[in-house]
This record gives structure tokens, C-alpha cells and sequence, in this order.
């Protein structure tokens, strides 16, 4: 039995908006990945507990860093990641947009 026209149409157009509804959850789960609100992508083998890897970056300080300092995470408008103490990204080098 063939279809009419109106049923073709909304057939395809279904088609359409389940391509579309897969292209959006796709980008936002590019976003939250990009966030660090993407699924754990690492559980750390003695306590257990999962978390999710942000990217690799690289530290720019003036001083030694030791574990327990707390760092500032930036990233650039090419999307490397940088990592700073709070003192020297709040120095003045560093100007907020808003």
C-alpha cells in the first residue's frame, strides 16, 4: 500500500528532525565536554573517585610550583590551556572583559 503525499512529506520531515535532534545533542555534548561537564574520562586508582580531564596545559609562573597551590586555568582564543598562580593572574596582567 503506498503512502499519500501527505504522509511522505511528514515522513520526511520526521526524518529531518530526528537528524537535527541528533546534530543538537551532539553539540551539546561537545559543549559540556568543553565545559568539564562531560562524563569522567579518569578514576584515580587508589581512592576510586572519577574525574574529567579538562585538556593538557601549560604552567607560566615566575615561582616554583608546589603541590597544594591553588592555580588559575585559562585558555586561550586557540584553545591552549594555561596555568598561572592567582597572585600573578590577578597582578594587573590580566584585565576583565566585563
Amino acid at each position: 500500500m503506498s503512502q499519500n503525499p501527505s504522509q511522505q512529506s511528514l515522513q520526511q520531515r520526521l526524518a529531518e528532525l530526528q537528524v537535527e535532534i541528533e546534530r543538537q545533542a551532539q553539540r551539546i555534548a561537545d559543549l559540556e565536554r568543553s565545559a568539564g561537564l562531560g562524563p569522567p574520562t579518569h578514576r584515580h586508582l587508589k581512592r576510586g573517585s572519577v574525574y574529567a580531564e579538562l585538556g593538557r596545559g601549560e604552567v607560566q609562573s615566575s615561582r616554583e610550583i608546589v603541590e597544594g597551590d591553588q592555580l588559575v586555568i585559562y585558555r586561550a582564543e586557540n584553545g591552549s590551556l594555561w596555568a598561572r598562580p592567582p597572585e600573578e593572574f590577578d597582578d594587573g596582567r590580566f584585565k576583565p572583559l566585563v
